[in-house]
């Protein structure tokens, strides 16, 4: 065997050995805990991304619902956890038919949220949070944080029907 073909050979033992490792670890040990007891995993197909991307503020939450309209004065909020999150913050802004802002609703969420698998809700119920009964839409933002920084919601508007 010639000297390149046996530093060839090294390296890519040398890969695959770091590559196990970094399966291994990854698996062994989730990424974060966010602030509801529910692991985040890293998705991503590259092990060194996975492994430095917990240094990193948390994913942008995905919202499921509500995005368009609600019957109720009590909305439910659902949404795809982001990872990285160990907190929540939702604020929302309440309209009426002129657009003028009625009341204002802005706490940290993270206890009352529950979260199973990737999705987690909270009812306004839970929150002791009731829509004004002269409210025609509202605005809301959901902010997901950690020590690291925060990332939010776009404003989604939601009339009520």
């Amino acid at each position: 065997m010639t000297t390149k073909q046996n530093v060839a050979l090294h390296a890519l033992i040398a890969g695959l050995v770091l590559a196990m490792f970094a399966t291994l670890f990854a698996k062994a040990a989730p990424a974060a805990i966010n602030g509801v007891g529910h692991a985040s995993q890293c998705e991503s197909a590259d092990a060194d991304a996975c492994i430095n991307s917990a240094a990193n503020k948390p994913d942008t939450p995905l919202m499921i619902t509500p995005v368009t309209g609600v019957f109720t004065d009590e909305p439910r909020f659902e949404w795809r956890h982001a990872a990285f999150a160990e907190a929540y913050i939702l604020s929302i802004t309440e309209l009426n038919s002129d657009g003028a802002i009625i009341a204002t609703f802005s706490r940290n969420i993270t206890r009352e949220v529950s979260c199973h698998e990737t999705t987690c809700a909270v009812s306004s119920a839970s929150l002791g949070f009731r829509l004004q009964q002269d409210a025609a839409q509202f605005k809301y933002r959901l902010i997901a944080s950690n020590d690291r920084g925060s990332s939010a919601t776009p404003k989604t508007t939601v009339l009520v029907q």
